[in-house]
């Protein structure tokens, strides 16, 4: 991508996530992403920019994230904790640890799938909650994520 097509792609890329991820009446108008951002294009050059990522990306920008995966292991492996270890397999603390692994390039090549148990499976460790190990082996397998990559 040239520099001065920068701009352009960046805010394609985040109105196509956001057309994605949220509801219709969430989605911001392209006029007015293009007036708040202060770059020298018009809605047009965004839209044609819009179709070339989609056409890159062969139109799939639905994605599972691990984000969406930590959420749906978290509340899998939450129900077979008792109410007072809860608080120990805390969700924040789960999030945060991810975005730690996004801001790294050697976890960028991980599927997000082995990213969010790899997550879960250290704080269940770290956390001794040893009740929570065949759960764990649960996911994995139904994963179908191998051994050695959660590790």
């Amino acid at each position: 991508v040239q520099p001065k097509h920068l701009g352009c792609v960046g805010l394609s890329c985040f109105y196509l996530a956001v057309k994605a991820s949220e509801e219709e009446r969430n989605v911001p108008l392209a006029t007015d992403l293009i007036r708040i951002s202060q770059y020298r294009f018009t809605v047009s050059d965004m839209m044609r920019m819009e179709k070339i990522v989609l056409e890159k990306l062969c139109w799939k920008v639905k994605a599972t994230t691990a984000f969406q995966f930590l959420q749906l292991y978290h509340s899998l492996v939450h129900e077979n904790l008792s109410c007072e270890r809860r608080k120990y397999l805390n969700f924040e603390r789960l999030e945060t640890q991810l975005k730690a692994c996004h801001c790294r390039i050697m976890f960028s090549k991980a599927k997000p799938s082995v990213l969010a148990l790899s997550i879960m499976a250290l704080e269940i460790e770290e956390q001794k909650l040893l009740e929570l190990t065949e759960a764990l082996e649960f996911l994995q397998l139904h994963s179908k994520v191998c051994t050695h990559k959660v590790s």
